[in-house]
């Protein structure tokens, strides 16, 4: 298979001495659903994106690559000759040269890309690249090659980046109480003054990043722009201004719904197969339960304190809301079924209104608003992935990536973090708490409550029982206590990454609790 000819409608304009210098021929993906496909040429320019699985994008110009829908054909066959006459080159030059491609997924699916180019004779070379991508992530390849050599492609290389949040505008996080995963803006990204927080994640924004007093990155900062520091800012990774960085696209919906209106009355339950459905209201303390399979609703109502119960399974379960998505104070999105994980469930929304999450809520998943901006209420909580024009933080708010490590605390503990009355109320019993946040780096806090003053001793251990520190040994008033551990031995020196164990002793009361120090 030669390069054919006539194929100068792939070059862009104005390009006659800066076409691609490259044998690099053609580039073939094949994913089961949409998904946004970036390649840079060795010249560093973007040559395109394809939203879709099913166009071929050889109309835009500078595009030299397609995509289509997933079969078992394209998986299990060796060189493709369908490949269409624009997709490749009839002029390049045999020179050495690398691309980077980029593939960008909402949800967890499975691609094949395949690679064609072409030894100087002429001759292709065709390799496959298989694998799949999680939710909210992108996978990122290089593809090296040499036209002198007479296996033209040298290297493939592949990683993969997951983001927690992904944001066209702009990000902007208050006072959270923790959170991790990696957090990209094509607009600018802003961390208010923190309470103090820690987020664990490296952070990229084609604008400015701007990290403001009481705040900890863990990971590392990059930026198209400028980074702007202020106040008592640690970063625990490089920070880089006036990157290169290219943009990452949103996923584009399109869908539509119409049907019957459901309604799940108060301390009710109910189970609503797959389907296209109008309204569907979920009253105060009500369940409703969803299974594997695509959902189409013009509104999703939810009122305080609702459930929405998803078995994941048996496979994908994908909620696609047309109108008006929200969830009220206190909703929570449950992942039920063996083997069932966050990334497999997607809620999507065409809306350009705010998607707002309650206070207290707890959402698991991934959310999809490429024209809304999402906004989460304070001591709101989230594991999975967002994709929205813009993404907004309250304060005390948690939110975590699929796969990042640690538990959610209770409501009730956030709100009493927050300085309610439970905070300040009488203290009937002898209580330990969690400690937050867990797992945790560089410090965390623990709590502890006891109705009459005491000899209190509160002592970490390494899992071998070995003495680490004493935070405190002495009387206490009677009351609600906190004390942080910033992750030091006795002597001051900084201990290893591990399984802690802290006891509690006071009044004969004793009581213990395992936390996590990460890397």
């Amino acid at each position: 298979m030669r390069p054919p000819a006539n194929s100068s409608n792939v070059l862009a304009k104005g390009t006659t001495n800066e076409q691609f210098a490259t044998n690099l021929g053609a580039l073939l993906l094949a994913v089961d659903a949409p998904v946004e496909l970036l390649v840079t040429n060795p010249l560093g320019r973007q040559t395109g994106r394809n939203p879709s699985t099913q166009v071929e994008i050889n109309e835009i110009p500078e595009a030299y690559y397609y995509s289509e829908s997933i079969d078992d054909d394209f998986l299990d066959d060796g060189i493709d000759d369908s490949l269409p006459a624009s997709n490749v080159f009839d002029n390049f030059a045999a020179v050495d040269g690398e691309c980077s491609v980029q593939i960008f997924s909402p949800a967890a699916r499975p691609f094949k890309l395949q690679i064609i180019a072409y030894r100087a004779n002429g001759e292709p070379e065709v390799r496959f690249v298989n694998g799949n991508i999680s939710a909210g992530a992108s996978v990122n390849l290089k593809i090296r090659y040499s036209a002198s050599a007479s296996n033209p492609i040298q290297a493939i290389t592949l990683n993969e980046t997951g983001y927690v949040f992904l944001a066209n505008d702009f990000v902007k996080i208050e006072r959270n109480k923790n959170s991790m995963g990696n957090i990209h803006s094509n607009g600018k990204i802003e961390f208010t003054r923190g309470n103090p927080s820690t987020h664990t994640g490296n952070l990229t924004a084609l604008d400015d990043i701007v990290i403001r007093t009481k705040n900890t990155i863990v990971g590392n900062v990059t930026t198209g722009d400028a980074i702007h520091l202020s106040g008592d800012v640690t970063v625990n990774g490089t920070k880089t201004e006036h990157a290169t960085l290219s943009p990452i696209a949103l996923p584009s919906l399109s869908f539509s719904a119409g049907g019957r209106d459901k309604t799940v009355n108060k301390n009710g339950s109910l189970v609503l197969p797959p389907g296209s459905y109008g309204r569907v209201e979920v009253k105060e303390k009500g369940k409703l339960l969803l299974s594997a399979g695509d959902y189409f609703i013009n509104i999703l109502d939810t009122d305080p304190s609702s459930v929405i119960s998803i078995d994941g399974s048996k496979g994908l379960v994908n909620i696609n809301v047309v109108k008006d998505l929200r969830f009220d104070t206190k909703v929570q999105i449950v992942v039920t079924g063996d083997g069932a994980s966050t990334d497999k469930v997607t809620f999507a929304t065409l809306q350009d209104e705010e998607v707002d999450i309650g206070s207290g809520a707890l959402i698991q998943g991934n959310l999809i608003a490429p024209n809304a901006e999402v906004h989460f209420s304070k001591n709101s909580r989230f594991r999975g992935s967002v994709s929205a024009d813009a993404i907004t933080v309250d304060p005390n708010m948690i939110f975590l990536y699929h796969t990042s490590p640690g538990t959610f605390p209770k409501i009730s503990e956030l709100e009493n973090e927050e300085g309610t009355e439970d905070s300040t109320s009488p203290v009937t019993n002898y209580e330990l708490a969690q400690n937050y946040p867990n797992p945790f780096n560089p410090s965390t806090t623990i709590k502890f409550a006891m109705p009459e003053a005491g000899h209190v001793k509160l002592l970490i251990y390494d899992i071998n029982g070995n003495l680490v520190n004493a935070l405190v040994s002495g009387v206490m008033p009677a009351g609600r206590h906190s004390l942080i551990w910033d992750g030091t031995s006795a002597k001051g020196n900084r201990v290893a990454s591990g399984v802690y164990i802290y006891r509690f002793e006071v009044n004969g009361f004793v009581a213990h609790k395992k936390m996590i120090l990460t890397k």
